[in-house]
């Protein structure tokens, strides 16, 4: 009998949220009482095999698997347009958006090659990430940001072991958030 594999749960969560929260926003004000049917309409749909594998598992192999911090704002969003409650303020999107922004820009580019260090070899043996993300997150709490609840769940999600992967950086980060927060930052400086 094979051990359940709660990587795969999470890597097929991914892409369901992810259209869900898109779908949900396309449709905010509108069918206030069929929303909450958007989430299993976009499961059934992403589930239908094309040549041989769902949606799902080609935007997997073509992307790889969200980061945690994706997934709680995927979370957040969807939650938002399902409830009509924000979860996170404007406040807290900008300072994620900063951070991983600002991340994505130092840890790729190095990543890849510019340069002569590796940052993501750090996240191997994060004791110094780790204390760095919970200061970030004690200061954020004290400052009222609610985005600082983030950091103790990709924290406790990196513990678990809940992602293939077993480099924090791929718990904190990913392209699709990076590059978001690039894009959503630079539409807020172009509003101002």
């Amino acid at each position: 009998m094979r051990p359940f594999d709660y990587h795969l749960v999470l890597a097929y969560a991914s892409p369901i949220l992810l259209f869900s929260a898109l779908l949900l926003r396309l449709m905010a004000r509108a069918c206030p009482r069929w929303r909450w049917l958007v989430p299993l309409v976009v499961a059934a749909a992403l589930s239908v095999p094309i040549c041989g594998l769902s949606p799902i598992e080609h935007l997997r192999g073509r992307i790889g698997d969200f980061s945690i911090t994706t997934l709680l704002l995927l979370g957040a969003s969807a939650w938002q347009y399902l409830s009509g409650r924000p979860v996170l303020g404007c406040k807290d999107h900008a300072a994620i958006f900063a951070c991983t922004s600002l991340a994505g820009l130092v840890l790729y580019p190095l990543t890849l090659g510019i340069g002569g260090w590796d940052p993501y070899e750090l996240g191997y043996r994060p004791l110094a990430m780790l204390g760095i993300l919970l200061v970030l997150a004690a200061w954020g709490r004290w400052r009222g940001y609610r985005a600082a609840a983030f950091v103790p769940i990709i924290v406790l999600a990196w513990c678990a072991g809940l992602l293939e992967s077993t480099n924090l950086w791929d718990y904190l980060l990913d392209p699709l958030v990076a590059i978001y927060g690039v894009g959503w930052l630079a539409t807020a400086l172009v509003r101002r």
